[in-house]
């Protein structure tokens, strides 16, 4: 098990982009959490096999066009971590104790920006196909 922490910086919309971390980090079986920092910057601190963690590093180093997702991954870099501490999941904790009808408002303005953003993701992707598919007729 390695544990790891990151500061990510860049523009990071606060909405989309955490929930968007925590489905990689679903998908590669980390734990940990992220939390939104009074700096605009993300604080990521995570747990898993050395393998994951560089994949989920990989996939949370956004760095697609801006118009499109929101938001635009300048710098990751790696904290010293704490040794203490055992995570059951992953989740995103909030810099100040929120009320419960914030916490709904947070969740929900997180979940809708994550749609928004896998939409425009997989438009950006199927531009990218189409693009490659031009380039392959004009060759035949």
């Amino acid at each position: 098990m390695v544990r790891k922490r990151y500061r990510v910086e860049g523009y990071l919309f606060p909405f989309g982009y955490r929930t968007l971390v925590k489905s990689y980090a679903a998908r590669f079986i980390i734990r940990g959490y992220i939390q939104y920092q009074p700096d605009e910057s993300m604080e990521i601190l995570c747990e898993g096999s050395s393998k994951n963690i560089a994949a989920f590093r990989k996939e949370i180093n956004i760095r697609d066009d801006i118009s499109l997702l929101g938001f635009y991954v300048v710098s990751i870099r790696q904290q010293r971590a704490p040794k203490d501490g055992k995570f059951e999941s992953f989740e995103i904790r909030h810099c100040r104790e929120m009320t419960g009808s914030e916490k709904i408002s947070d969740e929900l303005q997180d979940n809708l920006m994550f749609v928004y953003t896998w939409a425009a993701h997989q438009q950006s992707e199927q531009m990218k196909s189409k693009k490659g598919d031009r380039k392959t007729h004009k060759r035949d």
